[in-house]
C-alpha cells in the first residue's frame, strides 16, 4: 500500500540544484519511489531571524512539523507571535532547535514552517509539559494577557484549515549527511 513519505534536498545555494545526483535520484526511485507518489516540488528557505538555536545544539531525528498558511492581511499578527516565542525560548534556554521556514516557490499562499526538534515522542511530550512556564513568561515580557491575546491574533491570521501538524523521522540510513 503507497504511503506519504517526503523526499528532501538540502543546498546551501540555490545554484546546487543545477546539479542533478543522479546516482542518488535512481537509488531513491528504485527503493522507495514505488511506495509513494509524488504531489509537488517547493522551495523552501530557512528564516534565520525566526528560526532559534539553543546554545548547544544537539542533532535529533524527530520533528513535529507545523504548516502555517497566513492570510495576506494578517502577516504582521503571525510574525509577532513568532518573534516573541523566539525571545521567550531564549530567555527560557530552552534545549531544543526551532526553526523556521518560508516557502519561496510551489506553495499556493504564505505557507511557513515551524520544525519542533525533539529526540523523540517521549522528548516532544515533555516539551509541551513546559508550555505553563513559557505562557508565564511570555506575559511577563509582554504584558498580562498577552499570551493569550497574541495567539489569537496567531490564529486568526490562518486562512482556512490554516495549521497542519506533521511528524517526521529523519532515517540516517537513507539521508545524506548533515552539512
Amino acid at each position: 500500500m503507497p504511503t506519504t513519505m517526503s523526499e528532501l534536498q538540502v543546498a546551501e545555494s540555490m545554484t546546487e540544484f543545477d546539479v542533478v545526483d543522479k546516482t542518488g535520484n535512481d537509488f531513491w526511485q528504485k527503493t522507495v519511489g514505488p511506495l509513494h507518489t509524488s504531489v509537488g516540488n517547493r522551495i523552501w528557505a530557512v528564516n534565520t531571524e525566526m528560526t532559534y538555536n539553543p546554545t548547544v545544539a544537539k542533532q535529533v531525528n524527530h520533528r513535529r512539523i507545523i504548516y502555517y498558511n497566513v492570510k495576506d492581511d494578517k502577516l504582521n499578527d503571525f510574525w509577532r507571535y513568532r518573534e516573541r516565542a523566539k525571545k521567550i525560548w531564549k530567555e527560557m534556554e530552552m534545549e531544543n532547535r526551532v526553526g523556521v521556514m518560508t516557502c519561496l516557490s510551489g506553495c499556493d499562499g504564505n505557507w511557513v514552517q515551524v520544525r519542533f526538534h525533539h529526540k523523540d515522542f517521549t522528548n516532544e511530550e515533555e516539551a509541551w509539559e513546559n508550555m505553563p512556564a513559557f505562557a508565564e513568561a511570555y506575559n511577563g515580557l509582554f504584558g498580562e494577557g498577552s499570551y493569550k491575546e497574541d495567539l489569537e491574533r496567531l490564529r486568526n491570521s490562518l486562512m482556512p484549515n490554516g495549521r497542519r501538524i506533521r511528524h517526521h523521522k529523519r532515517l540516517p540510513e537513507l539521508s545524506s549527511s548533515w552539512r
